[in-house]
């Protein structure tokens, strides 16, 4: 037979009061995740607004490669070396990742924060 309707509500209540519980209980677990990902988004906010800032002032990325060149010519061809194959890895790594993956971090890191 079943419950009557009271015993139900009482079921009921209690249902929601654990649920609140283990709400709270997760909430409390998942704080230093939250501090994970806050410093990751001030990580990403900087990473962009410095990319944003070169791109509007392409001058100063000339002008501190001229200074290297004049100033240090002999340390600035192994180095320039170096980038060039990091750039060749990470050219070929975004070759080897499929398409839409690539698309899905493209999305991601253009997105804006909230904050």
């Amino acid at each position: 037979m079943s419950k009557p309707l009271a015993e139900l509500y009482l079921e009921r209540g209690r249902l929601l009061e654990r649920i609140v519980h283990q709400r709270v209980v997760v909430a409390q677990h998942l704080m230093p995740v939250q501090h994970a990902l806050d410093v990751g988004q001030k990580f990403l906010t900087l990473w962009l607004q410095g990319v944003a800032y070169v791109k509007a002032r392409p001058w100063l990325v000339a002008v501190a490669l001229v200074t290297v060149l004049v100033v240090k010519p002999r340390r600035v061809l192994p180095w320039a070396l170096r980038g060039v194959g990091l750039w060749r890895g990470w050219r070929a790594l975004q070759a080897a990742i499929p398409l839409g993956l690539r698309d899905a971090a493209s999305q991601l890191l253009q997105r804006q924060p909230s904050r």
